[in-house]
């Protein structure tokens, strides 16, 4: 998936610009909770569809994930004044977007205290409120 959404988001940052592509895979972040939601409300027993429906959990998540990371990191370069200070821009960029990754870890333990039900609506608030948020940027252009 990443390797797919690097395609697509690429293409979507280089025809309409950084916003739109960190816009889109914030929207697209939303299909992984949902498709979630679908799976534990409807309780489908199957295991091929099971499987399949967790496939595409995934590879929504690679998909959203990938536009988020080319993005911002393209964000980062069009914003860091100079050559000196883009590692320092591009260390705390990574830093900002990995801690969230790294609370998914928890994730495990969420569920096994709550349940799937509370984990998986938390998640699509949150996706929601960051792709509002995203939305709400206002972003300059590239400089070169």
């Amino acid at each position: 998936a990443p390797v797919f959404g690097n395609f697509v988001w690429g293409r979507v940052a280089d025809a309409v610009g950084n916003r739109a592509a960190i816009c889109g895979a914030a929207l697209s972040g939303l299909v992984a909770p949902g498709l979630g939601l679908f799976l534990y409300l409807t309780n489908i027993d199957s295991g091929q569809l099971d499987f399949t429906l967790f496939a595409c959990i995934v590879f929504a998540l690679g998909l959203a994930s990938a536009g988020i990371d080319l993005a911002t990191k393209n964000q980062v370069l069009d914003l860091a004044p100079d050559e000196l200070v883009r590692p320092l821009y591009i260390g705390v960029n990574d830093t900002l977007v990995g801690l969230p990754t790294m609370l998914l870890i928890s994730a495990g333990v969420l569920i096994d205290l709550f349940g799937f039900l509370p984990v998986f609506l938390c998640i699509g608030v949150l996706t929601m409120i960051a792709a509002g948020n995203a939305m709400r940027l206002s972003l300059p252009g590239r400089r070169y």
